[in-house]
């Protein structure tokens, strides 16, 4: 449920500005040309995460998933009412 609200969110942002988010790496430099470089670099850091449990099998412990969690929830909320304020309900 986490990776879809982050994508839809992510998707929304990208699309309301004329672009498309196909990988992680694009949605790394769409932050970046937003001028959020501490979102960008948050998110490049979760993804690096994700892929080590992924690819690498590396094991991370629940209070650092949950704190993750809590960030992303976060940042989306953040970015959505900064740029999707005008969408909001």
């Amino acid at each position: 449920m986490l990776r879809k609200v982050k994508s839809d969110a992510q998707l929304s942002v990208a699309a309301k500005h004329g672009y498309k988010t196909s990988t992680h790496e694009s949605a790394v430099t769409f932050l970046q040309q937003l001028n959020e470089p501490f979102f960008a670099f948050q998110f490049n850091k979760f993804r690096t995460i994700r892929n080590d449990v992924n690819y690498l099998g590396q094991v991370v412990e629940i209070e650092i998933v949950q704190e993750i969690q809590k960030k992303v929830i976060s940042a989306v909320e953040i970015l959505k009412k900064k740029y999707l304020a005008d969408r909001q309900n």
